[in-house]
């Protein structure tokens, strides 16, 4: 009673501390069940939280690797005068930002020769690269090339599977090129199994098309009507470490509408996924495996229905978690599951260990943080492919414009026309405008921040980058509206994020102005006003236009207690 009492109470004095316990995964009686969908997160972004653990050198980076040789390092040497600018920007940086993280952890600290490695990843989203475009971000597909090199350089064998929902806007060019880029980019990292979630399913039968590319998975999909058809295979069976790895995946069915509404009927059949699970669990016995993985594509609430049914898997990989995964592990049973997180920032890593004739699973997320992992060569020649292809079919050009939302209400077509005409009344703003961040928009993501020079691929071709660094897109659907920027040449006027992002086009205003200036009677006081107030912006709304770009991913210290030090730097109370 006493020794209960005593173990209570430091449980008890660690969770007032802020801290957690490292519970061993194999004993179901210690493990703390983690609610299925719960948007519990690991704790401050960009630093691992694994267990603690004795420090050991990164893989791959022996500690008497020199400096410049440290994946993203930088020479310790500087002169005076780099010292003094460097402590001013440092500066600037804190009082925005707050003080920077601590470094990370070692990845897997005493993980001692794991018989073999479970890697998951899921709905990334279209995050290709790390989740972002600001510093310190998390993720990427280059990064994560880069951690399966330090496993392989650790020797240890690795199976690695994705639970779906690769890409965003799947059914637009560039959705298909990015699903073609990230398939292509798994099947080089060597992934046994995808298994396919709404995002790849909305192509239909294009699925087909899709030749480089790991195996997708799911036994209650048919493609086609037909399933023999082979594009998607009900299970894999790998060996791995000398173990014999079952893995199989469904899709739920309360997904089905998602797809049928956008896709023709007979293109990608779903069917009830208990009963497809039964046939095919009786299939994976007799292979006699020596561990058994679902990858579950389905909402929490359907997912656990569908997991009570089948208490059997060792692991169950699922979908709609939270964005950073928890780092504690979560059972139900025998079943140790995993939530791999979303967006790419994190991989999900199960050990494999025996002891005798026991297996036992150990847990834990990797972030894919900038301290830990480099840039891979083969996925940067995947990136500059893509881009390619984006400039090929010069899809920012070609893909269909929409109207400004505030113009639906105006009988008169209104244009953008770019801050220089702006600035011929508004003098001292357009001077401001200048000097900022804003006006260099469009240079950055052609030849990339100090530092990324001569390295740098230009996404002067990407729409989805284009959308935050130019004039006239919707940043939030990278749609163009009509007028809005196409390409340097023909309107090269609409470069940068400029006045009219925030303010709505302004050919009216502008024209009305100096049709008034000049007396002409076509124009009153009256449409002055109306296009005066059409432009006028309150202090009180500008947040929810700024956060549009400067979201989550792209500006993560963005917030409205930080927003007046950001106004700081742009404001522009001047009329004339």
């Amino acid at each position: 009673m006493k020794a209960t009492y005593i173990l209570g109470s430091l449980a008890l004095l660690a969770t007032l501390a802020g801290l957690y316990w490292v519970f061993n995964p194999t004993d179901p009686e210690t493990i703390p069940t983690a609610e299925m969908g719960s948007s519990t997160t690991s704790g401050r972004r960009g630093v691992d939280s694994p267990p603690k653990q004795t420090a050991e050198p990164l893989v791959g980076q022996p500690s008497d690797t020199p400096d410049d040789l440290q994946p993203n390092s930088k020479p310790a040497t500087s002169t005076l005068g780099d010292t003094a600018t460097s402590a001013a920007a440092k500066s600037e940086d804190e009082s925005l930002h707050g003080p920077p993280p601590e470094p990370p952890k070692p990845m897997l600290a005493g993980w001692e020769s794991p018989q073999a490695l479970l890697v998951f990843t899921g709905e990334q989203h279209g995050y290709v690269e790390p989740c972002g475009c600001s510093l310190k971000q998390l993720g990427g597909v280059s990064r994560r090339a880069d951690f399966f090199r330090q496993i392989q350089e650790k020797g240890w064998p690795t199976l690695a599977c994705d639970v779906g929902g690769l890409v965003n806007h799947p059914t637009r060019k560039q959705g298909k090129l990015k699903l073609q880029m990230s398939l292509h980019a798994l099947k080089d990292m060597a992934y046994a199994a995808v298994a396919p979630g709404p995002e790849e399913l909305r192509n239909g039968i294009e699925l087909i098309t899709y030749e480089e590319r790991p195996p997708f998975v799911a036994c209650n999909l048919v493609l086609g009507g037909d399933r023999d058809l082979g594009v998607i295979v009900p299970q894999v069976i790998s060996d791995v470490g000398g173990l014999k790895v079952a893995v199989t995946a469904v899709l739920g069915l309360s997904l089905a509408p998602e797809l049928t509404s956008q896709i023709d009927a007979g293109e990608v059949e779903v069917l009830d996924p208990v009963e497809s699970l039964q046939e095919q669990v009786a299939v994976i016995e007799e292979s006699e495996p020596d561990l058994r993985i679902l990858l579950l594509h389905a909402p929490p609430d359907e997912a656990r229905k569908i997991a009570s049914k089948f208490v059997d898997f060792d692991l169950i990989v699922a979908t709609h978690g939270p964005e950073e995964p928890n780092p504690q592990p979560s059972r139900q049973g025998k079943t140790l599951w995993v939530w791999p997180g979303q967006k790419g920032k994190y991989v999900g890593v199960v050990g494999v260990f025996r002891d005798e004739d026991k297996l036992s699973l150990r847990y834990e997320p990797v972030a894919l943080d900038e301290d830990r992992f480099r840039d891979t060569a083969h996925m940067r020649d995947h990136m500059r492919h893509y881009q390619e292809l984006l400039e090929l079919q010069n899809l920012v050009a070609n893909e269909p414009a929409i109207e400004h939302p505030r113009n639906a209400a105006e009988k008169e077509p209104n244009d953008f026309v770019g801050a220089k005409t702006c600035g011929e009344c508004h003098k001292k703003a357009y001077e401001h405008w200048k000097t900022t961040g804003h006006a260099r928009g469009t240079i950055s993501i052609k030849q990339g921040r100090a530092g990324q020079e001569g390295d740098y691929i230009s996404r002067i071709h990407d729409a989805e980058c284009v959308a935050c660094h130019v004039t006239g897109w919707d940043s939030k659907e990278f749609v163009r509206y009509r007028s809005g920027w196409v390409d340097e040449n023909s309107t090269a006027h609409l470069a940068g994020q400029q006045c009219e992002n925030c303010h709505g086009p302004g050919s009216r205003h502008s024209e009305v102005e100096r049709l008034l200036a000049k007396g002409d009677s076509s124009v009153s006081q009256s449409d002055a006003d109306h296009w005066r107030d059409f432009a006028h912006l309150s202090i009180d709304t500008s947040f929810d236009l700024c956060v549009r770009c400067h979201d989550g991913d792209n500006d993560p210290h963005f917030h409205k207690s930080t927003f007046p030090k950001y106004w700081d730097k742009i404001k522009h109370p001047w009329l004339d």
